[in-house]
């Protein structure tokens, strides 16, 4: 009998053909052995859609979701409704971590009860170059006043949070694929049960190119307003 997973990690896909396997592949490489990786496949195009059941077919910790195309922020919620762990992390498929990261998380989460969400600090990485660009400062801990200024947690990819506190909160706006993370984050912060912590450690890399969402810095803004 497979063992349940004490970390489910929440990847929603959509015309990822270029990054998602390295995506994968740096969950592989974590020196936490025992998560379970849901891809929620939002409507891909056929050549994207195959990449992630033929890694799933020679690794039992993945499972594939195929659903229509709704948007990340529904992919997400969907994949939460999927996990089996209590505690949940979400990869977007054209980022990666550092192999401590799972094993990092799971340490602070269980030796503080206080914590429902963390974070680490985001190395921005040139695409396709992969040169290694800015690193975001430290920040301890956010409060409702620091998400309403800036997101210091950079992207969904950089959450890891407590199941019941995902669901407790409502989730991701659906429809909002902008600034979700940061909306949801302030509805953590305004519910006030539980601490939103920073790690200082270099655990996350986000991509950044052209193609990326954080490029449209018009929509980003609109995201913002609406999350007002």
């Amino acid at each position: 009998m497979t063992p349940l997973p004490v970390i489910s990690v929440i990847m929603p896909a959509y015309n990822a053909r270029d990054t998602i396997a390295a995506s994968i592949q740096s969950l592989q490489a974590q020196t936490l052995k025992n998560w379970e990786l849901i891809i929620v496949d939002d409507g891909s195009p056929a050549d994207t859609a195959a990449i992630a059941p033929a890694m799933a077919e020679k690794d039992a910790r993945i499972c594939v979701v195929q659903r229509p195309n709704s948007g990340p922020s529904i992919a997400r919620n969907r994949g939460v409704d999927l996990a089996r762990a209590d505690l949940i992390a979400f990869l977007d498929a054209d980022d990666f971590w550092a192999p401590e990261r799972l094993l990092g998380m799971l340490s602070l989460f269980d030796g503080d009860p206080s914590v429902g969400v963390a974070f680490s600090r985001t190395r921005f990485v040139d695409d396709p170059s992969l040169k290694l660009g800015t690193l975001t400062p430290h920040k301890s801990s956010l409060s409702v006043v620091d998400l309403m200024a800036e997101n210091a947690v950079c992207s969904t990819s950089n959450i890891v949070c407590l199941k019941s506190v995902f669901e407790r909160t409502g989730g991701f706006t659906p429809g909002l694929d902008y600034a979700e993370d940061q909306d949801w984050l302030l509805r953590v912060a305004l519910e006030g049960k539980c601490r939103i912590v920073g790690v200082d450690a270099e655990w996350f890399f986000y991509r950044s190119s052209s193609h990326s969402q954080s490029a449209d810095l018009g929509a980003m803004r609109d995201g913002w307003i609406q999350m007002v």
